[in-house]
């Protein structure tokens, strides 16, 4: 703002014109300035000016200390008072006013043009600020969009290559049991033809025999007129009777094709191939006793993610659903979280209250906090995707992440609750096997990490040991169980919860031993038991693939 001393050197040698009151139009006794409206006042218009709610802090000041503002280009001239400049504005009449004009504008909205221009691009700014946020917020969304539809564009086309490689060896194996079948019933309709022209041909020439002997014995019995000729005739035709043989002994059934009425899929299962581990009697199948509790929510959608706070309430992941549903032992519904964006695919208890969770094809680690009604960002692990999270006993949240990148396959971090990254394991550290794809992982409070890991054909649990600074891995790959498909895991003093959906089984892989036993084994169920977690009473929680929740007690 330009302005000009008026009392530039002695001011007893500067002689001041006759100045005219702004309020009440006197030249006497004005000696007094406002330096915000740029106006002159008397005594007694100075303090009705200075008792107004709207210009009590205004700076008024002798008239040889006044500092003039440069005069806009575009002065505006008060549309209601003539000849008088408008230096006011007036934004409930959206209009210029001027300083006669505000006793009636007292009650609205007015400032200085200066003012209204300082803040009104103030506004302007900060609106401007807001939307260029939106604009990248939009920008880090069509990225994200952009980054999940590369994903899902090459799992389609690995899933349609998969399909059309397994539908060949389905059809491979339809077209050899059709040959075969086709052949078997060549073979039966060459025996049978072969048989009945055999029995054909025989049966003529015994039918002409026959033939031959009933026309020859209509001869003999006109020519018989006595009783002894009579008596040779019919001796003669009894001998000949055992001769001919009756027909329908010759006969022979077809054979008939027995379809099923439904697909049997253990046989299509077994068209696709599965990999079978050896199993020894030293190693047995083995059944734990339990006590387990089918829970049904009002949902068929797939549970992803379960957590159990120390009330014993359950937070829960249900698939297509961008909030955590709060629900009691007894499935009541208490509350829904706040928007978490995306479906929620991991999540633990942090520290009895708050929930650390990860969400689908996203690189940040969330917290939410105020029971589920606020959600901050922990970390964010771009480039890697985060899958897996836990809390270990030092209340250290555990990662495992994965990236499709050139970058290293995979991550394994340590970090504390406010995103300081502690330590990170990766390719080529000091182990003895690498992992592959980490899905999953939990801790125990001595410190090994159980990870699923989900290799290409070979998905496992590696268990990390942490000994002397140094990681020690060893797989598990379901030895003396069979084939396995591990998804979700859990853990707690004892031993290490495993579930396989593809196998409707849930397993117990003690820490010490690379040889895991059946918790629960409900085939005929179909729950498919995906996410996985134990409570502080040691009760075993399942969400599975159609909305039921078990709860197990051993």
């Amino acid at each position: 703002m330009a302005g000009k001393d008026v009392c530039d050197g002695d001011s007893s040698s500067i002689s001041v014109p006759a100045l005219m009151c702004s309020d009440c139009e006197t030249e006497e006794q004005v000696g007094l300035f406002c330096q915000e409206c740029q106006l002159n006042f008397c005594e007694q218009c100075r303090n009705h000016h200075l008792k107004r709610k709207k210009t009590k802090s205004h700076n008024v000041v002798p008239v040889r200390q006044a500092l003039y503002r440069t005069l806009s280009r575009n002065r505006h001239m008060c549309l209601v008072h003539s000849g008088v400049t408008a230096d006011c504005w007036c934004e409930t009449c959206n209009s210029f006013i001027c300083s006669k004009c505000i006793p009636s504008h007292k009650k609205h909205n007015w400032s200085t043009i200066d003012d209204y221009m300082v803040r009104g691009k103030k506004n302007i700014r900060a609106k401007i600020d807001a939307f260029r946020s939106t604009l990248m917020k939009y920008r880090t969304a069509m990225n994200d969009d952009v980054r999940c539809s590369e994903y899902v564009m090459q799992c389609t086309s690995h899933l349609r290559e998969d399909v059309c490689n397994q539908a060949s060896i389905i059809c491979q194996e339809v077209n050899k049991m059709k040959e075969d079948l086709l052949n078997e019933i060549t073979i039966f309709q060459n025996k049978e033809t072969s048989k009945h022209t055999k029995n054909e041909t025989k049966m003529i020439a015994e039918m002409t025999a026959l033939n031959g002997l009933i026309t020859k014995a209509d001869q003999e019995l006109k020519c018989c007129d006595s009783a002894p000729s009579v008596a040779a005739l019919l001796q003669k035709l009894r001998s000949d009777e055992g001769t001919f043989e009756c027909p329908e002994n010759n006969r022979s059934q077809p054979p008939v094709l027995t379809r099923p009425k439904l697909v049997d899929r253990s046989k299509l299962v077994s068209l696709f191939g599965q990999l079978e581990f050896p199993s020894t009697d030293k190693h047995e199948k083995v059944v734990y006793e339990v006590k387990a509790k089918y829970l049904k929510t009002n949902t068929y959608r797939k549970i992803l993610a379960i957590c159990v706070q120390e009330d014993g309430n359950i937070w829960v992941s249900i698939d297509g659903n961008r909030f955590l549903m709060l629900i009691d032992e007894y499935l009541e519904t208490i509350k829904k979280s706040c928007d978490t964006e995306f479906n929620v695919v991991s999540m633990a208890l942090y520290k009895n209250t708050d929930i650390v969770f990860t969400r689908f094809m996203n690189s940040c680690v969330q917290r939410l906090m105020g029971n589920g009604d606020r959600m901050v960002t922990v970390a964010d692990l771009y480039p890697y995707y985060a899958k897996g999270v836990c809390v270990n006993s030092e209340n250290r949240v555990l990662v495992c992440a994965v990236s499709n990148s050139k970058m290293p396959p995979y991550k394994i971090f340590k970090m504390t609750a406010r995103g300081q990254i502690l330590m990170d394991i990766s390719p080529g550290d000091d182990v003895r096997e690498n992992l592959h794809s980490p899905y999953r992982l939990t801790s125990v409070d001595t410190g090994e990490i159980f990870i699923v890991d989900t290799a290409a054909d070979d998905h496992r649990v590696v268990c990390i040991d942490k000994q002397k600074d140094r990681y020690l891995t060893w797989a598990w790959r379901g030895e003396g169980i069979g084939s396995v498909d591990p998804l979700g895991i859990a853990c707690d003093k004892h031993a290490c919860y495993v579930t396989d959906a593809q196998h409707n089984k849930i397993y117990v892989l003690p820490k010490k031993c690379n040889t895991a036993a059946v918790l629960l084994d409900e085939s005929s169920r179909e729950t498919g038991p995906r996410c996985i977690t134990v409570d502080r009473k040691g009760i075993i929680w399942v969400g599975c693939n159609n909305g039921i929740i078990l709860k197990i007690e051993r």
